[in-house]
């Protein structure tokens, strides 16, 4: 190891596992073009959290008024935060009332709302969020395709409003150019507007993991107990406290890298493997390569795996040629520039599902892998559905496109 190498102890271990336990949902990485799309994985939540959240649903059904229910999806009880009954809501904010938490229920997405100017709307609540420029710029793209479909959510404040949810289409609007954006107020006090933030964004593509924890240290700050936040977003308080730590391992000059959008959310948490002092010279290859957070962990793996300091020194100064010359099912032919942002999508898929297929044919004939095939079974019988339920939908989409072809309907000029 080099001067600034330091031997992985238990707790980077421990980072280590924590920043590849979510990644075998998530999206294949996508490099820093703009028209890329790049997501944190979907959060696992661990059995703790799944019994704490299957708690608050037994809890909707008893709290829910006799002969309430949401006209939406049938539910029983008044339509509260996140579709949580808001019966509910008020039962679990009134656990924490002495730290000014302030209970709220969703209205419609139509409803009160009001046309703001973008320059009055307040974003200091933007330091717990981090800005991706390939997020914006599909933003910018439905704007100026669909116009705004949801307004923003703000908390109201004496002097004008403070933006809680809709931080990527104020960033759109301003590059538009546009004067007003509707936005929906919400009574919230500064302990709502942050659990508000988290409860908005509980889709698996809406906040990172790091962001989460951004705004569980905000509140965190504020004086709340880890219990009482857990209690305010519905979550489990050992996933409050891993969120937490997550910030906490990550080297502060990548924080505020990540907080400026130089550094994706995604690729600084697979930094967290690393020790504090090698964080740095490994994001930097990073930064400098544009890697997504695929490819900076599979950097990380190269890197961890080697011992010798002048093999690591090689391996950063040409990130992409040592991942093509270990991984070479992760090489990209360049996309066709006349393709939309959708068909983009479509050949990255197409590209993953071809290299996926290699490694799977390889492991199926694997004679490593014998044994452990007979455990698969079922596994292996729902694979070959699928495999073949995709195979008739290519076929027909080839048959559709040709037929468009010959009769001159589908030509490109």
């Amino acid at each position: 190891m080099g001067p600034g190498d330091t031997a992985p102890s238990a707790a980077e271990a421990d980072a280590a596992s924590e920043a590849h336990e979510e990644t075998s949902d998530e999206p294949e990485e996508r490099s820093a073009e703009p028209a890329r799309a790049e997501h944190d994985p979907v959060v696992q939540d661990e059995p703790g959290d799944r019994r704490e959240e299957a708690a608050v649903a037994a809890e909707r059904e008893q709290a829910a008024p006799e002969g309430e229910r949401c006209a939406r999806c049938g539910r029983s009880g008044t339509e509260g935060m996140e579709g949580e009954p808001f019966e509910v809501v008020r039962q679990r904010t009134r656990t924490v009332r002495s730290a000014g938490s302030t209970s709220w229920a969703m209205k419609s997405a139509a409803e009160a709302a009001t046309p703001y100017p973008i320059a009055s709307i307040g974003t200091t609540l933007g330091r717990a969020r981090c800005p991706q420029p390939a997020s914006t710029a599909r933003m910018k793209h439905s704007l100026a395709t669909h116009g705004q479909l949801t307004p923003l959510v703000a908390a109201t404040r004496p002097q004008g409003v403070e933006l809680v949810d809709g931080f990527k289409r104020v960033a759109a609007a301003e590059m538009l150019g546009w004067p007003t954006l509707l936005v929906a107020t919400r009574p919230l006090d500064e302990t709502g507007q942050w659990a508000a933030m988290l409860l908005l964004n509980r889709g698996p593509s809406s906040m990172t993991a790091l962001e989460e924890a951004l705004v569980l240290r905000e509140m965190a700050a504020m004086g709340l107990l880890q219990t009482e936040i857990a209690a305010l977003c519905a979550r489990h308080k050992s996933w409050v406290n891993r969120r937490i730590g997550l910030v906490d391992r990550l080297h502060p000059e990548l924080l505020e890298a990540m907080k400026l959008g130089l550094l994706h959310p995604g690729s600084a948490r697979r930094l967290l493997s690393l020790p504090p002092g090698n964080q740095l010279e490994v994001a930097a290859a990073v930064q400098r390569a544009r890697l997504g957070p695929w490819d900076t962990e599979l950097l990380v793996g190269l890197w961890r795996r080697t011992k010798d300091p002048t093999v690591r020194r090689a391996l950063l100064s040409e990130p992409r040629a040592s991942l093509h010359k270990q991984h070479p099912e992760r090489r990209r032919s360049p996309l066709d520039p006349r393709l939309g942002p959708e068909g983009q999508r479509l050949c990255r898929c197409l590209h993953r599902l071809s290299a996926v297929m290699t490694e799977t044919s390889r492991r199926l004939t694997s004679a490593q892998s014998a044994t452990d095939r007979a455990i698969l079974d079922e596994e292996l019988r729902s694979a070959a559905a699928a495999a073949s339920r995709l195979s008739t939908e290519l076929g027909s989409a080839r048959t559709s496109d040709n037929g468009r072809e010959s009769d001159g309907s589908g030509a490109i000029s």
